[in-house]
C-alpha cells in the first residue's frame, strides 16, 4: 500500500536529480509521459541534492501530476522525509479558478476535520502564493505523526503545491528555516516542450 503525505490524503478527499530537483528532469526519464505546461524547480545545494532520489511520479493526460522524492535507501511506502510537487489544473479537477489563499483555507478546514489533533497555520500569504505548515503530533486515523511545510501557488491554469514532509517528529527550527527558504525560492517556468 502506498503511503501518502497527509496533505495528499486530504486533497484526494477534497475533490530526476541534477543540481536542483525539478519536474523537467524527472520527465526526461519517462518520455512516454505527457509534457507539462510548466516546470517546477526547487533549488538545492549539491550536497543536499545527493540526499534525494525520485521515488514516485505520475502524470495524467489531463495535466494532473505528482512527483515525490525520497532518501536513496528508503521506499516510497516507508519514508522518513518526502519532497512532493503536485500540479492540479482547474479544468482537470472540475473546479473553478481559485486563489492560493482560498485553496489553503479549504484545505486546512478539511485537514482539521479529518485529523482533530492536527495543527495548521499560515506562515506567509498573498492571494496567489501561500506558505503554510501543519503538524500531526501523534498517530491518528491510521496516519503516522508528521510535520509539513507546503507552498501553494495559484497560476492561470491551476494550483501547484510544493512541499517538504518529515515523519521524524516535530520539525526542528533549523530544518524548518532551511525548507521555508527552499520552498520560497522554488521557481515555476514555462516548459520548453509543450
Amino acid at each position: 500500500m502506498k503511503t501518502y503525505s497527509l496533505f495528499t490524503l486530504c486533497l484526494f478527499s477534497f475533490s530526476r536529480l541534477v543540481a536542483d530537483i525539478d519536474t523537467a528532469t524527472a520527465l526526461k526519464e519517462q518520455p512516454e509521459l505527457p509534457p507539462l505546461e510548466r516546470t517546477i524547480t526547487i533549488p538545492l545545494s549539491n550536497e543536499e541534492t545527493q540526499k534525494w532520489q525520485l521515488g514516485h511520479m505520475q502524470v495524467l493526460n489531463d495535466g494532473q501530476a505528482i512527483f515525490e522524492w525520497i532518501h536513496p535507501k528508503e521506499d516510497i511506502n516507508a519514508w522518513s522525509e518526502l519532497i512532493q510537487i503536485q500540479i492540479l489544473p482547474f479544468e482537470a479537477t472540475n473546479s473553478k479558478k481559485q486563489s492560493a489563499a482560498a485553496f489553503a483555507t479549504v484545505f486546512m478546514d478539511v485537514l482539521k476535520t479529518q485529523f482533530p489533533n492536527c495543527t495548521a497555520s499560515i506562515i506567509s500569504q498573498t492571494n496567489d502564493d501561500v506558505l503554510l505548515e501543519f503538524s500531526l503530533p501523534k498517530v491518528e486515523n491510521g496516519e503516522e505523526a508528521q510535520s509539513e511545510l507546503a507552498r501553494i501557488i495559484a497560476t492561470d491554469s491551476g494550483i501547484i503545491r510544493i512541499a517538504f514532509t518529515t515523519k521524524m517528529g516535530q520539525m526542528q527550527d533549523v530544518l524548518k528555516k532551511q525548507w521555508i527558504e527552499q520552498l520560497s525560492n522554488a521557481k515555476i517556468t514555462a516548459s520548453k516542450t509543450k
